[in-house]
């Protein structure tokens, strides 16, 4: 009997544990809408500096945010969203080479080889991972010269920058700022890269 009576309690607090969780999970839901159901990420920027971001549940919804949000923050009412596909770094002899595409990888992929500008780079790595993203650049260092950092598959635009500069500057000891930041469009992991 005793068992039955523990079962009996248990269940009722297990439901009631889950209605708990249900009402917070709809809170959210209804309360930080673009919170809740975000799963795309975009970035519109105009030619006067202006720019804005945005997370929605549809690539469509964050892209039009992205836009409208941009365009009430500058009187030209340019802006346009940032169309990244990929990020490529290449290394090589002491010579770096960093490029992103609007076209794609294959573009970013030649265009960072161009830029590094040695014969003996290679690519370090490609990013093609959906999100926002930020690379921080260190001061200029005599025996170093510029280091980098780049954060990317984020869900929020300025936590990229943040992390990007915070992990620059614990990495290099020098002073670092933001020298890209933008969008990968797509559906954005839970877990931000880098």
């Amino acid at each position: 009997m005793p068992t039955s009576v523990i079962k009996k309690n248990s269940q009722a607090s297990g439901v009631i544990g889950y209605v708990s969780l249900a009402a917070i999970l709809l809170f959210v839901f209804i309360a930080l809408p673009g919170v809740a159901r975000a799963s795309a990420s975009s970035i519109a920027y105009g030619s006067d500096d202006s720019w804005a971001w945005a997370t929605r549940a549809t690539q469509r919804e964050a892209n039009q945010l992205a836009l409208q949000k941009c365009n009430e923050t500058t009187p030209k009412k340019d802006c346009a969203l940032d169309r990244t596909k990929a990020i490529v770094r290449a290394d090589g002899g002491g010579s770096i080479g960093l490029a992103r595409s609007a076209v794609s990888l294959a573009d970013a992929r030649k265009s960072a080889l161009a830029n590094c500008g040695n014969t003996s780079c290679k690519v370090l790595y490609e990013i093609t991972k959906s999100g926002f993203y930020s690379l921080a650049q260190s001061e200029k260092d005599k025996e170093e010269g510029q280091n980098y950092y780049l954060m990317y598959a984020v869900s929020n635009s300025d936590e990229a920058d943040k992390e990007a500069i915070e992990r620059c500057t614990n990495l290099t000891a020098q002073k670092c700022k933001v020298i890209w930041s933008g969008a990968i469009a797509g559906h954005i992991s839970s877990h931000p890269r880098q």
